[in-house]
């Protein structure tokens, strides 16, 4: 029997998620075993195969990844030599795996993230209401990545700020760059899922477990604080969505 196209598309898209959450928990898992070469490129592979797996119902999918990379790159690059939008920072590794002084895992890092937060936000919000909580999303992940990024001596800043030493105009930055990758998608894509599955959200909750496992003991609260607030924020507004569908 042939099952009714929304259940397929929804099937595949849930299939898709779960690739990826997967790749995450391997990813951390790796990380945790000290196999460390390893667990970037198990991340790497899961993606690729969440996308293909998304790209049967979802054309435009992959066009979301390549958004987040370019945008991350860009926003990277002037960030970089200009203190704008992030505020004042410096690169102290990837030396060898650089474009113009932006590391390429980090711009591979923006399109994976978002293309991880953007799933997360399709059973709450829809086309351009994605933009605003996808970008949230987004700025909630990076107050557990920066922590633990500046601990572990990937980066650091010129300048201390509120949070575990993180200047704000940094996740002003992430929000700023979020949404004009999430908008430059948008109006480019010409198809976007339907699935409302809860499942959606488990690729966005399943990237704070690589964070955790390379956290150390003054960025894991971080790491905890920052995983409540997406937990709540999540079941918060997937009770909101349920009402409103409810009442219509």
């Amino acid at each position: 029997m042939i099952g009714h196209p929304l259940h397929v598309e929804c099937r595949r898209i849930r299939a898709s998620a779960i690739a990826l959450a997967t790749g995450y928990l391997l990813n951390g898992l790796i990380f945790l075993l000290g196999v460390r070469e390893w667990a970037d490129a198990i991340l790497l592979i899961s993606l690729t195969i969440s996308l293909i797996l998304a790209f049967s119902e979802w054309r435009t999918a992959p066009l979301l990844f390549l958004s987040g990379c370019l945008t991350g790159f860009f926003m990277e690059l002037v960030g970089t030599r200009y203190g704008i939008p992030f505020g004042r920072y410096r690169y102290l590794s990837f030396e060898r795996v650089s474009l113009w002084g932006v590391p390429i895992p980090i711009a591979l890092a923006w399109g994976i993230y978002l293309y991880t937060a953007y799933l997360a936000s399709l059973p709450i919000v829809k086309r351009f209401r994605r933009v605003m909580f996808t970008s949230l999303l987004m700025v909630i992940l990076d107050t557990a990545v920066d922590p633990v990024m500046v601990e572990r001596g990937i980066w650091a800043w010129d300048s201390s700020g509120p949070w575990f030493g993180i200047p704000t105009l940094n996740f002003l930055g992430w929000f700023l760059t979020s949404a004009l990758a999430i908008t430059i998608f948008e109006l480019l894509s010409s198809s976007h899922p339907k699935g409302r599955s809860r499942l959606l959200y488990v690729p966005y909750l399943t990237s704070f477990f690589p964070i955790a496992s390379i956290s150390g003991p003054k960025s894991i609260l971080a790491v905890a604080i920052s995983f409540s607030l997406a937990v709540i924020l999540l079941v918060g507004m997937s009770k909101l969505t349920q009402r409103v569908l409810s009442r219509s």
